[in-house]
């Protein structure tokens, strides 16, 4: 049982980031990323536009590069791959990109206004490819996690506490229809030397850290994460799901939770991307 949470904490989590891809060819890029912007009516006004004396064809090249890149990313968590370069081909994400080295190396704005106009591209970026990529979650992928915790094995007595303990927090916190009549204790432990809260506790924490541990967040992101935890009350879902064998649930109510289950992971992944994406 443990071990779910971490499972689950490394399928849901994902990262938007996309970069320009680097190349080693003489072409006139900065020209280039201008054609595209102008080309596509993106260039804003106060960026003055010179055009490229250089074929431009390889732009295409960094495009293709950094969009195969992302999918990659995308494919190794809860996404169709396919789905999210078209989502964000779709929106024509490479704007972004072009927007933020224009604005950077514009040489008529004076730094403040660059910073202005650099935050407030980063901000649409960040709305956009966030609704965009969202909608290519794969849910297929949580009906697998959710199929996955349930039922759980109880290995070994110090899972038996744990499941002690995570029956006893989703009763004590109402988290189960009281028509499934789920058991406190089905397997008869001595519980009077079962302290649960700080069993609850580092699984809890376990399962947060597991968000950004051994990954180079900022103290921002970190913060976002953690209220997207709280506010999307993952604990609570995996905890249910996770005593639910055992109980006096039928098939359609077990179908039930789980489309219950998959719509909360949803939701709790797309406040991710957000936190991710800032």
């Amino acid at each position: 049982m443990k071990y779910s949470l971490f499972l689950i904490s490394s399928l849901v989590w994902m990262t938007s980031n996309v970069e320009c891809a680097k190349t080693d060819s003489t072409f006139d890029r900065s020209k280039c990323e201008l054609k595209y912007l102008k080309d596509g009516n993106f260039l804003p006004a106060d960026i003055p536009f010179v055009a490229p004396t250089t074929s431009c064809d390889l732009l295409t090249s960094v495009i293709d590069t950094t969009m195969s890149k992302v999918r990659s990313d995308y494919e190794k968590l809860t996404f169709d791959g396919k789905c999210v370069e078209k989502a964000l081909r779709d929106i024509k994400v490479p704007k972004f990109w072009f927007l933020n080295n224009a604005y950077a190396a514009a040489s008529n704005i004076n730094k403040a206004d660059k910073a202005k106009h650099i935050e407030r591209v980063r901000q649409q970026a960040i709305e956009e490819s966030t609704n965009a990529v969202s909608s290519c979650v794969d849910t297929q992928a949580f009906e697998h996690l959710f199929n996955l915790i349930y039922p759980e094995n109880i290995a070994d007595e110090e899972d038996a506490r744990q499941d002690y303990c995570v029956r006893k927090y989703v009763l004590d916190n109402n988290l189960v229809d009281k028509s499934y009549k789920l058991k406190l204790n089905p397997r008869s432990l001595d519980t009077s030397k079962i302290s649960c809260d700080p069993i609850i506790n580092e699984s809890r924490i376990q399962a947060e850290e597991s968000f950004y541990k051994k990954r180079s967040f900022s103290q921002d992101k970190i913060i976002c994460i953690r209220a997207a935890f709280k506010k999307g009350k993952y604990y609570d879902n995996i905890a249910l799901v996770m005593v639910l064998e055992g109980s006096s649930i039928t098939n359609t109510q077990k179908e039930a939770e789980r489309a219950k289950f998959i719509a909360a992971m949803v939701q709790y992944t797309k406040d991710k991307v957000a936190c991710v994406d800032e």
